[in-house]
């Protein structure tokens, strides 16, 4: 009986652990203040690029460029107005688009999809138009994709999005506008 409740005990102890675990982005926690997290982006090679807001009233981020995956890209990372608490971090890669540029997003979709499957095996995949989602207990890495053409051209700019985010603070960042409404 006392292993039982031992045994018991350790099972909540781990449950519990894992639920404070956040995600991380190429090793970083999605967590701390934008000040920090900043930091260890550019010990990754990141250089800052400007500051920046949504519409949204308290959504804001800061831009930053470098390499993810291998390839130079965009990286956005939002973080809460009041606390500067960061919740996501979203990589975006840009293509030209004409008809012969149409399967370089699509090769990089399929390659990256594939990389984050095997790397996660145990992930709840969500496939859906344009988007594959894996979900974890601590948040999720979403990959989707947006084309915008030109107006009345066969041309344009594809875009690629991965997007890491922590369930932790996105929660807490999003019950902190809400109780601001009330």
């Amino acid at each position: 009986m006392k292993q039982l409740i031992t045994l018991f005990i350790l099972l909540i102890s781990l449950a519990a652990s894992a639920q404070t675990e956040h995600m991380k982005f190429m090793g970083i926690p999605i967590n701390g203040n934008i000040t920090a997290f900043q930091s260890k982006l550019v010990q990754k090679g990141f250089k800052f690029v400007k500051n920046g807001a949504s519409s949204g009233e308290y959504e804001v981020y800061k831009q930053y460029s470098g390499k993810f995956a291998g390839k130079e890209c965009t990286l956005f990372v939002s973080y809460d107005r009041k606390t500067k608490i960061v919740y996501d971090a979203q990589v975006a890669y840009s293509f030209y688009y004409n008809e012969n540029y149409e399967s370089k997003r699509d090769d990089m979709y399929e390659s990256l999809t594939s990389q984050l499957s095997n790397k996660y095996p145990n992930a709840i995949r969500k496939n859906g138009e344009n988007s594959t989602t894996f979900i974890f207990d601590n948040g999720s890495i979403r990959l989707h994709t947006k084309n915008e053409l030109y107006e009345y051209s066969n041309e344009g700019h594809q875009y690629l999005y991965v997007t890491y985010t922590d369930n932790i603070n996105y929660n807490k960042s999003k019950s902190s506008f809400v109780s601001d409404d009330l």
